[in-house]
C-alpha cells in the first residue's frame, strides 16, 4: 500500500514568468496588490518592496525604546514574508536561482532585482504609450 501526499499551493495571484513588457507590468500590479495588508504598525508588504516603510530606505527610521524593538522585528517580519510572496509568485528558475542566492530572505532586494531585470526602460515611446 502507497500513500501519495500532495501538497496544494495557494497562490495570492497567478505565478507568471515575467517577462519584460506587458507581462511584467501586469505581473507587478498583482504582486503590489496582493501584499496590500498592514501589519500592527500599518505597514504592509507593498510598502516594504517599495522601500517606503519603517527602517526601508526612503521610509522614516525606527522608533526608540520598545516601539522601536517591535518596530524592528516587524520589519524583518515584512523582509522574508514579502520575499516568500515574490518568490512563490515567479515561474523563471533564473530568478529563483538569482533571488536565492543573492537576496534570500530581502523582499525589497529581490524586489529590486526584479524590477531592474523585467520593467522596460521609461523613454518618449513608453510614455506616450501609458499616455493613451
Amino acid at each position: 500500500m502507497t500513500s501519495s501526499s500532495t501538497t496544494e499551493v495557494k497562490y495570492d495571484f497567478t505565478p507568471a514568468n515575467p517577462d519584460p513588457g506587458d507581462d511584467y507590468d501586469k505581473w507587478r500590479q498583482n504582486a503590489l496588490n496582493a501584499m496590500a495588508s498592514g501589519d500592527d504598525r500599518g505597514w504592509s508588504l507593498a510598502d516594504h518592496v517599495l522601500g517606503i516603510d519603517e527602517g526601508g530606505p526612503a521610509g522614516p527610521g525606527f522608533p526608540a525604546g520598545a516601539a522601536g524593538v517591535k518596530a524592528q522585528g516587524l520589519f524583518r517580519t515584512r523582509q522574508k514574508t514579502s520575499y516568500k510572496v515574490l518568490t512563490k509568485h515567479v515561474l523563471d528558475g533564473d530568478h529563483i536561482t538569482e533571488t536565492t542566492n543573492s537576496h534570500f530572505q530581502d523582499g525589497h532586494a529581490a524586489w529590486l532585482y526584479l524590477e531592474q531585470c523585467c520593467q522596460r526602460p521609461i523613454n518618449q515611446l513608453r510614455i506616450r504609450e501609458l499616455n493613451k
